[in-house]
């Protein structure tokens, strides 16, 4: 009870997170107007992010700031299937014309995904 109790809490957090980055961007209304599930993109995005990538020491990174070849793989892992369940419900096409940046959504989602706290982020102008 208490893991089914966890996963939907978590599938939640996800869910928040993707739509709070959608309309910090600017294109929430566009996809819903057009019957976009972001539950289905977070399920999808969750079993992504859930691999099993060998974790690289990051104390030659933190002098550089730059991600770790296995968060950049995570990363892109996550940002292909949110494009891929975009596709599937018929959204990318809308997104793109909008200038959305998928690579955002997924370093979101990614954290949510995690279980860090997601700050407010100001919308772009």
């Amino acid at each position: 009870m208490v893991d089914l109790t966890a996963e939907t809490a978590r599938l939640m957090k996800v869910t928040e997170a993707i739509v709070a980055e959608l309309d910090r961007q600017g294109v929430a209304e566009a996809v819903a107007d057009l019957g976009f599930d972001p539950l289905e993109v977070a399920r999808v995005v969750i079993r992504a992010a859930d691999v099993n990538l060998v974790p690289i020491s990051r104390a030659a990174d933190l002098m550089h700031l730059t991600d770790t070849p296995a968060e950049t793989a995570r990363l892109t892992k996550v940002a292909e299937a949110i494009v891929r369940e975009m596709n599937r419900q018929g959204v990318a096409d809308t997104l793109e014309d909008q200038d959305f940046a998928v690579m955002e959504l997924a370093r979101v989602v990614i954290r949510a995904a995690d279980g860090e706290v997601v700050p407010f982020r100001r919308p772009y102008s």
